[in-house]
């Protein structure tokens, strides 16, 4: 599917996904309102997603210039997809929805969409050849660190578990 395609026709995610609700879209200014409406109401993902290290979120994740679409699953999985010029930028996945922790590393996991080779993939942030849209490329698994690179890890090594010494 085109990274660009959903902003024109965000229905077309329900040909791949189960989704139960959504999605909700969200245009410019960093797509708050999309993530509320999947998480609920009283919910911030700036303030109430941790980082790895327990620290407060403080706005990773929202795009000032971006826009966001969101969902959720059958089976309460939390999806939403950021982009900046019209490009997917990343991809967030919440494997437990709004249950906690929701914290980076441990329920909540980063992929980044880039070109490679003239196509659209999608890595987990920390495979080889992905970066950042934080500009935070390498290890961010580790103790102290903010956990977005937790996913390229537990998808390397199932019995990992964070942070990565």
């Amino acid at each position: 599917m085109s990274p660009y395609y959903y902003r024109t026709n965000p229905n077309a995610m329900k040909n791949y996904f189960k989704i139960a609700r959504g999605p909700f879209v969200h245009t410019g200014g960093g797509g708050h309102t999309a993530f509320t409406k999947v998480y609920g109401n009283n919910f911030n993902f700036a303030n109430d997603v941790k980082l790895l290290n327990g620290q407060q979120n403080g706005g990773y994740l929202l795009l000032s210039n971006g826009s966001a679409m969101t969902f959720q699953l059958e089976d309460s999985t939390i999806v939403g997809f950021t982009l900046s010029h019209g490009l997917v930028r990343m991809m967030v996945v919440d494997v437990n929805g709004a249950k906690k922790p929701n914290q980076w590393g441990r329920d909540v996991f980063a992929l980044q969409g880039i070109y490679q080779n003239g196509q659209f993939t999608v890595l987990p942030f920390g495979a080889k050849g992905s970066g950042s849209v934080w500009g935070q490329a390498g290890n961010n698994c580790i103790e102290g660190g903010n956990g977005t690179t937790c996913g390229y890890y537990i998808l390397k090594d199932r019995s990992f578990n964070p942070p990565y010494q």
